[in-house]
């Protein structure tokens, strides 16, 4: 088994109950199952579980956030980890990697800016911001906006720094003749009147477009679109 086949996707951390008592994560839960599964022997799994977890160690914002002796104390834990059922070695596991359920509780922000980069640097993206990120296709620069939970009143803002950074990009390249793209974000009235401020044209969707990069999509989606010229007479040097 290689611990790299273990796959997990960033997301935004769920809203914590007030009343919650313990932190589960199902994702910490799903990874130590199929290590118990793959894994042949108890040393195995005690390894391959302590290789991810020096992985997410080593990741920020946990490696600033976690104290030292709380990092040696959990990695010294899983030197004893020794249940041959499942069920019991994922809730151990469980509890090992509790500070750090307890860091994304406390600091959801600073995690949601790290899951962020990652998935924009997974879909090789460029990152502009904390959020926004884009990427080149033919004419098209196309903006990409990362889960924004934690910044969700600073989107416009993040939306504006980042078109204004993009200035550079688009006057180096005279083929991009386009700025902005397609998303179902677009069409709902936060977003579609928000691109409308910073400049967007707002259209349909053809129904080839609509076929081929949006056929599983069931809600509405919509163009917010920028001409070269209108781009560059907007954000470009005055």
């Amino acid at each position: 088994m290689n611990p790299e086949r273990i796959k997990t996707e960033p997301r935004p951390e769920p809203a914590q109950e007030e009343e919650q008592q313990t932190t589960i994560d199902p994702e910490i839960t799903r990874v130590a199952s199929q290590i118990f599964r793959e894994a042949e022997t108890l040393q195995d799994r005690s390894r391959f579980a302590k290789q991810i977890l020096l992985g997410a160690l080593d990741q920020e914002p946990t490696r600033s956030l976690l104290q030292e002796e709380e990092r040696e104390r959990m990695l010294a834990e899983f030197d004893e980890v020794t249940y041959e059922d499942e069920r019991t070695f994922a809730e151990q596991v469980q509890s090992i990697v509790e500070p750090i359920g307890r860091l994304k509780a406390e600091h959801p922000l600073e995690y949601e800016d790290a899951d962020a980069l990652t998935i924009m640097e997974q879909q090789g993206f460029t990152p502009v911001n904390e959020r926004v990120s884009y990427s080149l296709g033919d004419d098209l620069l196309q903006l990409h906006l990362a889960p924004s939970v934690e910044r969700k009143d600073q989107i416009e803002d993040m939306y504006q720094d980042a078109l204004e950074k993009i200035v550079a990009t688009v006057e180096a390249d005279p083929n991009i003749t386009r700025v902005g793209g397609a998303s179902w974000l677009n069409a709902t009235r936060t977003y579609g009147g928000m691109k409308e401020r910073l400049g967007f044209t707002l259209s349909e969707l053809s129904e080839e477009d609509r076929e081929a990069h949006f056929a599983d999509e069931d809600r509405p989606v919509k163009n917010a679109l920028m001409t070269r010229e209108e781009f560059l007479s907007r954000y470009g040097k005055k």
